[in-house]
């Protein structure tokens, strides 16, 4: 993930996740936000909203992002620092794949 942070132009970022108290969804969202308040030119301010409840009940095992419309899969830890093996993939279309679509549907209107 560290690498998505090595940016210029990056301000907005959504993350839904797994249920965690408010505190550590709080604690995780202000870290990020300092990561790329460093990042970005001082003219830019990020916009990292992240929310661990969702429209749908569903239960997601693997990671996956949406960077420019581009969807990667990530079999592990986004940050890749896992012991084991562990892989990513990436290079389809966002749009193409309603990855996109869906995304915004869990994210829903709340």
């Amino acid at each position: 993930m560290l690498r998505f942070l090595d940016t210029k132009t990056l301000a907005l970022v959504k993350i839904i996740s797994c249920k965690v108290s408010k505190t550590e969804g709080h604690a995780m969202r202000s870290e990020l936000y300092e990561r790329l308040r460093k990042c970005l030119p001082n003219d830019v301010i990020p916009d990292v909203q992240w929310r661990n409840d969702t429209q749908v009940d569903i239960e997601l095992h693997d990671r996956f992002a949406i960077v420019d419309d581009e969807l990667w899969h990530f079999g592990a830890t986004v940050g890749g620092c896992h012991p084991s093996i562990n892989a990513f993939s990436r290079g389809w279309s966002a749009t193409e794949t309603r990855a996109e679509a869906y995304f915004f549907h869990l994210w829903g209107n709340q």
